[in-house]
């Protein structure tokens, strides 16, 4: 990643309307965000574009989240992947197929930013620069709207 280029996102989930919330989150807190339906579309995505970290949801159709994992590992061993759980404690069979962590909901938004942002820090810190410590909204001709913590669901 060169320094001109803003981190590299894919959030994976089925439920659309997860999908467009965590998208514009992450777009908001200065990340490139692309997203895939299920773990079959974020497979075939992972063949033509390089990642900086993925969220993962697990239970989707076609390929559930930890298939999806084993697959990813093998053509990027090195992705930070971010499982987003409603499962309190992490599961055998996620820690097995190789998520770097487990992200429980509901979660503060704020929180999941600062996780995503420490596990870039420590695969690759200059990317870090690239994200604000808040997440903004500019909707033109004036100063960034800060946005607020919430939860998501």
């Amino acid at each position: 990643m060169t320094m001109t280029t803003r981190p590299k996102l894919l959030v994976v989930d089925d439920e659309e309307n997860i999908r467009y919330a965590l998208n514009k989150w992450f777009e908001m807190s200065g990340f490139d965000v692309d997203t895939a339906e299920d773990g079959a579309v974020a497979v075939e995505k992972c063949k033509t574009n390089r990642y900086d970290i993925i969220t993962m949801d697990l239970v989707m159709p076609k390929m559930d989240g930890n298939t999806a994992i084993g697959e990813i590992r093998a053509l990027n061993p090195d992705v930070p992947i971010v499982v987003l759980s409603g499962f309190s404690d992490r599961p055998p069979q996620v820690s097995s197929a190789g998520a770097t962590r487990i992200f429980a909901k509901p979660m503060m938004l704020t929180e999941l930013r600062q996780e995503v942002r420490a596990l870039l820090d420590q695969t690759d810190p200059a990317i870090v620069s690239w994200i604000p410590d808040t997440a903004q909204l500019n909707l033109g001709g004036g100063d960034p709207v800060q946005l607020i913590d919430d939860y998501y669901d």
